[in-house]
């Protein structure tokens, strides 16, 4: 059976060097959709609301979660213009732009619950219940950890003056993400040697077709898999939980990188597993990698 490799290369670059260098192209990327159903609470108009997701035991992908320690961040964002099923799909899309955001607030969470009027904008305390009206748009809570890429969980918030809601409870299962991709059909790009250079920065696209900013990496990984890819394309949201084996870079930057950063003189030993290589952005809401390649010749 032939070696194969999978790159995952997030955001940033990796480093260069070795005899071979492989110029990763857009028709090396993987392709997927993705879907995104996102609970939506209708709550009192011009009041303080409290948000608590001390019953939220699992993550957009219904993975078990501890809502005291996996959560560390909330964030409120809204959409004056867009609806709750226009957000998501935008979400999904990775199509939502500057100009649909019409407030950004964060929330140091204690005890997994924040109130809208301790949101705060670089330090300073900002008066949302006076903007979380009727009429005022979509409000998109992502609630987020440091140490993960991507949102934890998503909810939508819908002021009412018909309501009386001023407190919602988030539980597991309300919203959830789903990634279709086959990665069967990828080329397979040949490292030819251990210390091979690989370098990215012509790709122009990402994995949805859109325009693909190469600044917006920072982190990429490479993945050993015992998985063949059918198996790794139908449960493509927990590819780091699969890897027998996962070494990571951050390559804020950068648009190339030499195999050996990741392993120094540790080269790993040739097989038959599957490798992936995926380029991703630690700092976007969606967790799907930009870029992600299969290769083969790697290993001694």
């Amino acid at each position: 059976m032939a070696r194969l490799f999978i790159v995952f290369v997030c955001a940033g670059g990796w480093g260069c060097g070795g005899s071979t260098t492989i110029f990763v192209q857009d028709a090396d990327n993987f392709v997927y959709s993705a879907e995104i159903q996102i609970e939506a609470q209708t709550v009192q108009s011009d009041a303080v609301i409290t948000l608590d997701w001390s019953g939220l035991l699992t993550n957009l992908y219904g993975d078990s979660i501890d809502p005291l320690v996996d959560i560390d961040t909330a964030k409120l964002l809204a959409f004056p213009q867009l609806s709750a099923e226009e957000v998501a799909e935008g979400l999904a899309n990775d199509d939502l732009v500057q100009s649909d955001l019409g407030l950004y607030v964060t929330c140091t969470p204690e005890n997994a619950t924040c109130r809208t009027d301790e949101f705060e904008v670089m330090g300073s305390t900002i008066d949302v219940p006076s903007y979380f009206s009727e009429g005022s748009g979509t409000w998109l809570l992502v609630l987020s950890h440091a140490d993960v890429a991507g949102a934890v969980n998503l909810f939508t918030l819908q002021p009412a003056l018909a309501s009386t809601q001023t407190s919602v409870s988030f539980e597991a299962g309300s919203s959830s993400m789903a990634v279709s991709v086959d990665l069967s059909t990828l080329p397979v790009l040949d490292a030819g040697g251990r210390d091979a250079l690989i370098d990215w920065g012509d790709c122009t696209r990402d994995g949805l077709g859109a325009s693909l900013r190469l600044g917006s990496l920072d982190r990429v990984q490479i993945g050993r898999f015992s998985q063949d890819l059918g198996a790794l394309s139908a449960d493509f949201v927990h590819l780091e939980s699969l890897a027998t084996e996962l070494w990571e870079l951050d390559i804020e930057g950068r648009t190339q990188v030499r195999l050996s950063e990741f392993w120094g003189q540790a080269v790993p030993a040739e097989g038959d597993e599957r490798w992936l290589m995926a380029w991703s952005c630690t700092a976007c809401d969606i967790p799907v990698p930009r870029l992600l390649v299969v290769m083969e010749g790697i290993g001694i």
